[in-house]
């Protein structure tokens, strides 16, 4: 037991230095907000974490978008520390990631938008799903079902 871990933490340590600077400060932004958004969802009503969720997700103006831009973060830079990071926070389900997606591709300059949707099988299971969109594709969220979830109108929108 003792070997079996240290042999992971010496794996998880050498792509720790593998990555670039940027790597890094994505990957910790990425988990931090994971985190914050994770016991967020658990812990506080609808109607308080809405509004955190609006004032951290403010609409930048273009000049702030375009100097975020020009960072050099891709987006599938951001994707992928959100998805590295995913795996370290317990219970993360697709509203966490979608909200810290949404969150960490508009801090860079990317126009993310949230999506939501609802659906009921054959046997009348309901179910929810959150994703991502930017640029015209799903970046985070893609399911195979996804085509099967109808999108919920927000009255006041959530635009990440």
């Amino acid at each position: 037991m003792t070997v079996q871990f240290l042999q992971g933490y010496l794996s998880k340590l050498a792509k720790w230095r593998s990555l670039s600077a940027i790597e890094r400060i994505l990957f910790l932004e990425a988990w931090v907000l994971l985190l914050a958004a994770r016991f967020m969802l658990a812990l506080l009503p609808f109607q308080v974490w809405r509004v955190m969720l609006l004032k951290l997700a403010s609409v930048q103006t273009p000049q702030e978008a375009s100097r975020s831009r020009g960072s050099g973060v891709k987006l599938s830079q951001v994707i992928r520390a959100i998805d590295q990071a995913s795996s370290l926070v317990p219970g993360v389900k697709c509203l966490a990631r979608a909200l810290t997606a949404g969150i960490l591709l508009r801090r860079y300059g990317f126009a993310p938008s949230l999506q939501l949707g609802a659906r009921l099988d054959k046997s009348m299971d309901f179910s929810a799903h959150a994703w991502v969109v930017c640029d015209g594709s799903v970046v985070i969220g893609g399911i195979p079902e996804l085509s099967q979830y109808s999108i919920l109108q927000v009255r006041e929108g959530i635009s990440l």
